[in-house]
C-alpha cells in the first residue's frame, strides 16, 4: 500500500498574519471597551463591562493580552532555538542564538507571571524613584537591553542586509513601546498619584484610570505586540534566506527514510534510491 507523505509548508507571511490575528482582535476589543466606558459613559452594561475590561485590558496582567504576549515570546524562543540548531556551522557566533532562546523563555515567564511587576515597588521605595522611572523595573531591564544590543551587534552585522533591517525595525518598535512609552506612562501615572496625595483623595483611581493613561498604555502594548510579531517574521525570513529553509521530520514507526540524492532537484528526472535507517539499530 502506497502511503503518501503530508508536507506542511510554513510561509513566513502566512504565519505572521496568523500570529498577528489574535493581537488585532484583542486591540479592537480593548478599544471598544474604552469607547463604551469613556465615550458613551457606560460603567457596567448589564454587569459585563467590568468583566470584559479586566479580560481584555492591554495594561493588566494575567489576562488574554498578557497570555498572548507570553505565547509570542515562546514562539520567538522556539525560532531562536531553530536558528541556533540549523545554523551552527553557518552563522557567526551561533551560541548567541541559543542565549537569545533562553532569554526569551525567561521573558515569556516574566510576561505570564508578572515578574517585573513585583520589582517595581521595592525598587521605587529603595531608590526613591519617580517621574519617568515610576515603573521602576526600567532601571534594571533598560541597561540589560543596552547590554544585549552591544553583545548581539557583531552577530547582527554579519547577516544579510534585509534580515538586519527587519531585526532592527522589530527591536526599535518593541523597545519604543516597552521602554519609551512605559516611561511616558510612568510620568503620567506619577502625576496622578501626586494629585491624589495632595488632595487626600483616591477618587481618580477609584473611578478608573484616566483616558490619557489608558491610551498611552494601549499604544505601548500595541508596539510591544507588533515588535514581537515582526521579530517572528524576521526569524522566519532568516531561516528562509540565510539557511535555505528548514525541514522538520517526524519519523515513521518503521524508521526514517532518507534519500540518497543530495538535493531535491535531483529527484525529479530519475527514480531515487532509498535507505531505511532504524533509530534503534
Amino acid at each position: 500500500m502506497d502511503k503518501r507523505k503530508c508536507i506542511l509548508v510554513l510561509d513566513p507571511k502566512t504565519i505572521t498574519l496568523a500570529l498577528a490575528a489574535p493581537g488585532i482582535f484583542l486591540i479592537l476589543g480593548h478599544l471598544g471597551i474604552l469607547f463604551l466606558r469613556y465615550g458613551l459613559g457606560h460603567d457596567h452594561v448589564f454587569g459585563l463591562l467590568p468583566f470584559f475590561d479586566r479580560l481584555l485590558d492591554l495594561d493588566k496582567e494575567s489576562n488574554l493580552p498578557s497570555f498572548y504576549s507570553g505565547c509570542l515570546f515562546l514562539t520567538n524562543a522556539l525560532l531562536f532555538l531553530i536558528v541556533w540548531r540549523s545554523g551552527r556551522e553557518i552563522l557567526h557566533r551561533p551560541t548567541t542564538w541559543l542565549g537569545l532562546a533562553a532569554l526569551f523563555c525567561f521573558l515569556a515567564y516574566d510576561e505570564l507571571f508578572s515578574v517585573h511587576e513585583r520589582l517595581m515597588e521595592p525598587l521605587r521605595n529603595t531608590l526613591h524613584l519617580s517621574g519617568v522611572f515610576y515603573f521602576a523595573w526600567i532601571v534594571v531591564y533598560g541597561p540589560a537591553v543596552i547590554l544585549l544590543a552591544v553583545l548581539f551587534f557583531p552577530v547582527w552585522w554579519k547577516l544579510k542586509k534585509r534580515i538586519r533591517l527587519l531585526l532592527a525595525i522589530s527591536a526599535v518598535v518593541y523597545t519604543s513601546g516597552v521602554i519609551g512609552l512605559e516611561m511616558i506612562g510612568g510620568k503620567v501615572y506619577d502625576s496622578i498619584v501626586n494629585i491624589m496625595t495632595a488632595t487626600g483623595s483616591d477618587a481618580i483611581i477609584a473611578s478608573g484610570k484616566p483616558l490619557s493613561f489608558r491610551v498611552i498604555s494601549a499604544v505601548e502594548e500595541v508596539l510591544e505586540m507588533g515588535g514581537l510579531v515582526l521579530l517572528s517574521y524576521s526569524l522566519f525570513s532568516l531561516l528562509q534566506s540565510e539557511l535555505g529553509g528548514v525541514e522538520v521530520l517526524i519519523p515513521g514507526r518503521t524508521g526514517i527514510i532518507v534519500s540518497s540524492a543530495e538535493s531535491p532537484s535531483s529527484l525529479a528526472p530519475t527514480e531515487p534510491n532509498f535507505e531505511v535507517k532504524h533509530p534503534l539499530s
